[in-house]
């Protein structure tokens, strides 16, 4: 359980580091973008698909970790996987990230606390991601009124 814990740590604080600076990166992006009068539809486009990059990102680093912790022994294992290879882990990681939770796949063992701490840290990147969003349109909508 201390190795699940310990890894659950570091990958939650790869994710916040990761979003944190793919956020100041499409920051950076809508204030060029911005400056330069771009279509509201591509700005909103390219700020959106590059945080959404970043979320595919994360759910990723989790699913590997999923497959490295099967891959040892005593970790845990994901019930109703026929092979737990990376597809089916990065299946399962976008599964709980975002919440979606099917139920097909469930995490069993020392897995259940990463699991949770997955949709628990997806849940609050995607709410980080929402309110940079709104920020990022109030601001396009304050000049077209100006």
């Amino acid at each position: 359980m201390l190795i699940t814990l310990s890894v659950t740590l570091v990958l939650v604080i790869f994710c916040v580091i990761l979003h944190y600076e793919a956020m100041r990166v499409m920051r950076r992006t809508g204030d060029w973008l911005h400056r330069h009068d771009a279509w509201h539809r591509w700005h909103l486009s390219i700020l959106i698909c590059g945080l959404l990059v970043a979320h595919v990102l994360e759910v990723m680093l989790f699913g590997f970790a999923y497959c490295w912790l099967i891959a040892g022994n005593g970790y845990g294992a994901i019930v109703g996987s026929q092979s737990p290879g990376l597809a089916e882990c990065t299946y399962f990681s976008f599964s709980n990230y975002s919440s979606l939770g099917y139920g097909d796949l469930v995490p069993s063992g020392p897995l259940r606390f990463m699991a949770g701490m997955e949709a628990l840290t997806g849940l609050v990147l995607i709410g980080w991601t929402a309110s940079f969003m709104y920020l990022q349109m109030r601001r396009i909508w304050e000049r077209d009124q100006t």
